[in-house]
């Protein structure tokens, strides 16, 4: 699934990817999914962080 915002385009990571990294190869789909989610707010968090704190010091 990709989503674009703001002219960026992301890909949505899949749960057969997440469970190749460690510690999630046992995680459940139902796991796997909640901790997509998770990990997608938290990255739209900071990059809307980042970009506010980067049009922040443009104006200054």
């Amino acid at each position: 699934m990709s989503i674009q915002t703001n002219e960026h385009k992301r890909k949505r990571l899949s749960k057969d990817e997440l469970k190749k990294y460690k510690g999630f190869e046992n995680y459940t789909d139902e796991q796997a999914e909640d901790t997509i989610s998770s990990l997608e707010k938290l990255s739209v968090l900071f990059y809307e962080i980042y970009f506010k704190i980067k049009k922040q010091k443009q104006h200054i």
